[in-house]
C-alpha cells in the first residue's frame, strides 16, 4: 500500500523502514505491505497489511488504483502496489514485529536535487542486468522495489521531466 495524503500543501507518501533483525529485506524502506492470505485479493492484503504494520485503519483508505506488478528480485515476490488516500499519518505507528519507525516524504522533494540525490545503480541479478533507482532522502536509503514504486509513482503524477533532471545531474 501506498498511502498518500497532503499536509500543508504537499502531496506526501507514507513508508516505512524493516526492523534490522528481520530474516528478509531487514533494514530496508518499504511501503506497508506483506503476503497474501489464503483467499484474499492482493487490494485486501495491502490494506490488512498497512492495518498491521503501521496502525492503518482500513476503513480510513480511500483506494485510488494500481501501479505495475513487478518481481522483487532477491524475494521472488510478485509486488502488486496500490495507491490509497488517507487523512494524515497522525496515530500511525510501527509495529514492534517488523516496523523500526515509520515516516513520511514529501513527494516533490523527492525529485528536486536540493533535497535528496537521486541516482541508478547497475545491478546483476541471476544473469540479468538491472537499473536499480536509489533516493537518498534525509537519513534513509529509497532503492529497489521500492525505489521503482516511487519512480513509477512520481511519473504518474507528472514528474517524470523533473526526476530525469534530479538524475542527470
Amino acid at each position: 500500500m501506498v498511502p498518500l495524503f497532503l499536509a500543508e500543501g504537499e502531496l506526501r507518501a507514507v513508508f516505512t523502514r524493516r526492523r534490522d533483525d528481520l530474516a528478509h529485506h531487514p533494514g530496508q524502506v518499504s511501503f506497508p505491505g506483506g503476503r497474501l492470505e489464503p483467499g484474499e485479493a492482493p487490494l485486501e492484503a495491502a490494506l490488512r497489511e498497512a492495518e498491521e504494520e503501521v496502525a492503518l485503519p482500513q476503513r480510513a483508505v480511500e483506494p485510488l488504483g494500481a501501479l505495475s506488478e513487478l518481481i522483487v528480485g532477491v524475494s521472488g515476490f510478485t509486488m502488486c502496489p496500490f495507491v490509497g488516500r488517507i487523512e494524515s499519518d497522525e496515530g500511525l505507528v510501527a509495529s514492534p514485529d517488523e516496523v523500526a519507525r515509520v515516516f513520511s516524504v514529501p513527494l516533490r522533494e523527492l525529485v528536486d536535487p536540493r533535497r535528496v540525490r537521486y541516482t541508478r545503480r547497475p545491478k546483476v541479478f541471476q544473469g540479468k542486468r538491472y537499473s536499480i533507482p536509489y533516493f537518498e532522502w534525509e537519513d534513509e536509503l529509497i532503492w529497489g522495489a521500492t525505489g521503482k514504486v516511487v519512480v513509477e509513482l512520481l511519473e504518474v503524477l507528472g514528474w517524470k521531466e523533473e526526476l530525469e533532471r534530479a538524475l542527470a545531474r
